[in-house]
């Protein structure tokens, strides 16, 4: 990857080498995961079990967790759509480590999905993790 570039929808076995360069900014981002993706994708930066956990059940409140290898930051966005229009706050999940942020959502969200792909702004498949990562120039 040269310096700078920005590379969107990348192999999951790529994980482990862009996690050791340090140089290299992570984003994980995903959208219905199965706690099988979730377990598997958390082994690789070696999150903790009470993080998967947490990933894996909804309905959590607001909180920050500090962990020695990872942040954990639950939060909720704001949707307002359906048949009638109603109010939401679906919970999306955050988990920070030196030189990434994966992202957890069990509802499509556009305004997280979108931002995956810089160029065109354009919608990703549901139910598939989707892996972004930046070198510093």
């Amino acid at each position: 990857m040269a310096d700078g570039t920005i590379q969107t929808d990348l192999p999951t076995e790529d994980l482990h080498n862009l996690l050791d360069d340090k140089e290299c900014l992570v984003w994980i981002d995903f959208e219905s995961p199965s706690a099988d993706e979730i377990g598997l994708i958390g082994g690789i930066p070696q999150w903790e079990h009470l993080t998967i956990e947490d990933l894996t059940k909804q309905g959590q409140r607001g909180k920050l967790e500090h962990f020695d290898r990872h942040v954990l930051r639950v939060m909720h966005a704001l949707s307002y759509d359906g048949d009638p229009s109603k109010l939401d706050t679906p919970e999306v999940d955050f988990v920070i480590g030196p030189n990434y942020v994966a992202t957890v959502h069990y509802v499509h969200l556009p305004h997280i999905t979108e931002a995956r792909d810089p160029d065109s702004h354009g919608s990703h498949p549901r139910g598939r993790a989707g892996l972004l990562a930046v070198r510093a120039q």
